[in-house]
């Protein structure tokens, strides 16, 4: 099953625990646009995180 959002929350936060700002924003805009209006915890992770990489300029 494709899109499985915490699969891809997974992979965001490892991308992130590497060091690679670039792929774990994907993985988390990903995340942001499944469960966008769910009110998921993990939907605040992911918009704090593209929010601060943004703010960075790593995006």
């Amino acid at each position: 099953m494709p899109n499985r959002p915490r699969s891809m929350l997974g992979l965001a936060r490892a991308h992130a625990a590497n060091g690679d700002a670039v792929l774990a924003a994907e993985f988390y805009g990903k995340v942001a646009d499944l469960w966008q209006g769910l009110g998921h915890a993990e939907l605040r992770e992911a918009e704090d995180f593209l929010e601060q990489s943004m703010n960075d300029g790593n995006r």
